[in-house]
């Protein structure tokens, strides 16, 4: 086992992109109705297109899922999906909703959500990059891995744009690379005070 046991983690910050949603939605389904840490969900998405996604992730999780307003509570057992053309940050224990500059092209960015909960949460951050392009959520994952959270990596070789987890590998010594269905078992154990098995 490695450092981190016994600490309770209560905030999973997931960010993804191309590829991101489908490995979203196996996460969101495998997770059972129990599980008691809040889920925040950035996935570049665009701004103009209507999106019905967070009621799509709804379909597939046993947790509600929404879109949050700003200064909205953050509350336990939910997963929260930044809307679309906003990044979605944390504050206190509050969500806050912005049109900030773009970051690596998109809003919302990934880095926003993940680096807003290092600060905010500290060691109770979980942060998990999942399939998608570019360098985005790399920043948080170091941002989280420092204040000491855990950062977690889906497998590249199991996404479908490999280049978001593969940067997150590189850049940050993630503690997990891991296959969706093994996200989706290990959450729950984080939530309760156990640490990643090496």
């Amino acid at each position: 086992m490695i450092n981190g046991a016994g600490i309770v983690r209560d905030l999973f910050v997931f960010g993804g992109s191309a590829g991101g949603y489908q490995a979203l939605i196996e996460v969101l389904g495998r997770l059972p109705v129990s599980f008691p840490g809040t889920i925040g969900v950035v996935l570049h998405r665009s701004p103009v297109h209507v999106s019905h996604l967070a009621k799509l992730l709804g379909r597939q999780a046993a947790l509600p899922v929404s879109e949050p307003v700003d200064g909205e509570a953050i509350k336990p057992r939910h997963v929260y999906l930044a809307p679309q053309d906003f990044h979605m940050t944390v504050e206190d224990n509050h969500w806050r909703l912005d049109r900030g500059p773009k970051r690596h092209l998109m809003r919302p960015a990934v880095d926003p959500l993940l680096i807003s909960a290092a600060k905010a949460r500290g060691n109770r951050v979980v942060g998990i990059l999942l399939s998608g392009g570019g360098g985005d959520g790399v920043n948080g994952l170091i941002a989280i891995s420092a204040a000491g959270g855990i950062s977690i990596a889906q497998q590249p070789d199991q996404a479908r744009v490999k280049s978001m987890p593969t940067n997150a590998i590189l850049n940050d010594n993630v503690k997990a690379v891991l296959r969706v269905d093994e996200i989706a078992a290990l959450l729950p154990l984080l939530a309760n005070g156990c640490s990643v098995p090496e």
